[in-house]
C-alpha cells in the first residue's frame, strides 16, 4: 500500500513525492558529502585536495590548521560546524581501520586526513605537516591526544 503523495517543493523539488536537497551554505564546507552522486560534481581542484577533518576546539586540530592556512592543497572541515559534517566524519571513522587504535584509546581520531586517493591517515607527517609536540595541550580524557 502506497502512502499519500507529499509536496516537498518548499525544499527545492518541483516533483511531488521526490525530495532533492537544495544547495545550501553547508555545501561550501563539505563537497565530499555529494562525491558519490552527480548532484554536485567535484571540481578538479577539489579532487586534488587533502581534506582535514577536525574541530576548532581541538588543540591538535588548531596546530594543524595553523600549518595549512593559505595552502590550497588542504581543505579544513570543522566537524563541529554542523551535524551534517559530523555525520560525514563519523561515516569515515566507522569505515576505516586507521581509526581502530584511536577508538581503543578513547580518542575521537582528529585531526584526520582524507587523501585524494580515498585513503585515510591520522599522522600529520604523512601529509607533510609537523605533529604537535608531545608536551602540548590535549583534549582526550587521558590527556594524551584528540
Amino acid at each position: 500500500m502506497k502512502g499519500p503523495e507529499r509536496d516537498y517543493s518548499c525544499f527545492g523539488s518541483e516533483q511531488k513525492g521526490v525530495f532533492h536537497r537544495p544547495r545550501t551554505f553547508i555545501d561550501n564546507f563539505s563537497t565530499t558529502l555529494h562525491s558519490n552522486t552527480n548532484d554536485f560534481p567535484l571540481t578538479e581542484k577539489q579532487k586534488k585536495m587533502i581534506k582535514v577533518y577536525g574541530m576548532k576546539t581541538c588543540p591538535d586540530c588548531q596546530w594543524v590548521h595553523g600549518q595549512i592556512q593559505g595552502d590550497d592543497r588542504f581543505q579544513m572541515i570543522d566537524i563541529g560546524e554542523h551535524v551534517v559534517l559530523m555525520k560525514e566524519f563519523l561515516r569515515l571513522r566507522d569505515s576505516h581501520a586507521e581509526f581502530d587504535e584511536a577508538k581503543k584509546l578513547g580518542m575521537a581520531g582528529i585531526p584526520c586526513f582524507l587523501l585524494e586517493d580515498g585513503s585515510v591517515t591520522l599522522d600529520p607527517a604523512a601529509v607533510g605537516l609537523l605533529a604537535e609536540p608531545a608536551d602540548g595541550p590535549a583534549c582526550s580524557l587521558n590527556g594524551q591526544g584528540c
